[in-house]
């Protein structure tokens, strides 16, 4: 199945829906231009990986790059919904210090909302 993606905005973060497999050639080169994409219109992105079947070495390096560049751009990604196996493949990689992983895109993206709320002075972070 080649890999499908949808997006939604929730706030300031565009949470990004993933089918299918990020593998060597076209998935990988899709998600990769089409986050480019997403980067330029905003700065906060959460990747749902809850319907990805299968991750190559291609994915994850996509992913890093994906990482770096968002950061790059003063933003951050966060990753939800990833199955055991795809987390094995980000912890066999050595990269799972490298994302923040969510059991679900609502946790990922309260993070997100938490982290860019300002504190006003004398008010205690939530």
């Amino acid at each position: 199945m080649m890999l499908q993606v949808s997006s939604q905005m929730r706030g300031e973060v565009m949470v990004v829906s993933c089918e299918g497999k990020i593998v060597y050639r076209e998935e990988a080169a899709h998600l990769r231009q089409t986050m480019k994409d997403f980067l330029q219109q905003c700065r906060f992105l959460v990747l749902d990986f809850a319907k990805v079947t299968m991750m190559d070495s291609n994915g994850v390096g996509t992913l890093v790059g994906l990482a770096t560049s968002a950061r790059n751009a003063g933003g951050d990604v966060k990753l939800a919904g990833m199955t055991p196996r795809l987390q094995d493949v980000l912890r066999v990689t050595k990269l799972t210090p490298l994302f923040a992983i969510y059991p679900t895109v609502d946790e990922a993206v309260e993070r997100f909302r938490r982290e860019n709320t300002p504190v006003a002075v004398g008010e205690l972070p939530r």
